[in-house]
């Protein structure tokens, strides 16, 4: 397949019919940039921000989180629509979160965690916090806990043990909040996704004009980015995936990025979700063959953090360039063999 960065004048609704993407690769280089994001503050400590922080105002990391949660809301609304039983949605959606989930979860609790706790081993095993820390971010859906009792208590950034959970309840409240909207009122599936994708988008964007993102609940930033991916794909038909839209919005994100921040925060709502769509639907034969590797972002994402912690635990003073290249390298083997070995397996059940 050629390359179409200029040609594609594409219904977005055309482009899914045919399965060929780069949505793989997005979501990969988006687990990397969540790894080289929790690079700064685990090596040099909770204050220590990336370089790109000040210019931009947000994160790799929330960057990455964000597109996240587009092509989440994307796949997952096309899977609600053409599932008609809930059960079988259902089914997918914990096939695909939990298998990987709780092997992190068990290696977390009663083999990293024993290695790096302050307590003694006893009293690390009869203590009630190590089962409620596995219980709860085993389950994730009322939250998370951020580590058993006294794990990585003296790293750079203490008493952390897999900080890269917290957006996963999150993600099953927007797969609960969907099902929701597609199972018991499917008569108003459109209106509910439109309705939650406009008002979320409007806090989040009276937030960021106001510079108080910090103030409001993550559930408007998630249920933004959720949402209007589910947006996009309801609206497939009515979608161009073309450069004549996407060269303005780059323009214009690059003009606000000189002219005025604080309008650049909030346009990056509406320029994210059509960037993203963009890109994916840009192919080329060789970023296509990524496709034939496999999905290895989920377990970039859920076993990065605590292979950081045990890099600055062993090499205090790591800096955090040097921090990310070696997690890449320790943590992209283990993403191929959940993936090949566990994900793709656990995926194969799904009716």
């Amino acid at each position: 397949m050629p390359f179409t960065i200029f040609k594609n004048d594409t219904k977005l609704s055309k482009l899914c019919e045919s399965h060929v993407n780069n949505l793989n690769l997005i979501r990969f280089l988006a687990a990397i940039s969540v790894i080289f994001s929790h690079s700064y503050p685990l090596s040099l400590g909770a204050s220590a921000g990336e370089p790109l922080q000040k210019d931009f105002g947000f994160t790799t990391g929330e960057l990455a989180v964000d597109i996240f949660f587009i092509i989440s809301g994307f796949l997952i609304t096309q899977s609600a629509t053409f599932r008609e039983d809930w059960r079988s949605f259902a089914k997918s959606r914990i096939l695909r979160i939990y298998p990987a989930l709780l092997l992190v979860v068990i290696t977390c609790t009663f083999i990293i965690g024993p290695l790096y706790t302050g307590l003694t081993f006893a009293d690390y095993m009869t203590d009630l916090r190590t089962y409620s820390y596995f219980i709860k971010d085993s389950i994730l859906i009322s939250g998370f806990k951020s580590a058993p009792p006294f794990v990585f208590e003296n790293n750079p950034l203490p008493l952390g043990m897999n900080g890269s959970l917290w957006t996963l309840p999150w993600e099953l409240k927007m797969y609960l909040l969907l099902g929701f909207l597609a199972y018991v009122i499917r008569r108003y599936l459109t209106v509910g996704i439109f309705f939650i994708a406009s008002i979320s988008s409007l806090v989040f964007a009276f937030a960021t004009l106001n510079h108080t993102t910090d103030e409001i609940s993550p559930f408007f930033r998630f249920a933004t980015f959720f949402f209007l991916g589910a947006s996009a794909f309801l609206l497939k038909d009515r979608i161009s995936i073309t450069f004549k839209i996407a060269l303005p919005i780059i323009a214009i994100f690059v003009l606000l990025f000189f002219i005025n921040k604080t309008l650049l925060s909030t346009f990056y709502i509406i320029a994210l979700p059509y960037t993203v769509l963009y890109l994916a639907y840009t192919s080329h034969r060789i970023t296509l063959y990524f496709n034939k590797l496999g999905d290895y972002s989920y377990g970039l994402y859920i076993w990065a953090f605590p292979i950081q912690q045990m890099l600055a635990y062993h090499f205090i003073g790591i800096k955090p360039l040097e921090m990310f290249v070696y997690t890449v390298l320790l943590t992209l083997p283990v993403a191929i063999l959940s993936y090949h070995y566990l994900e793709k397996k656990a995926l194969k059940l799904k009716t």
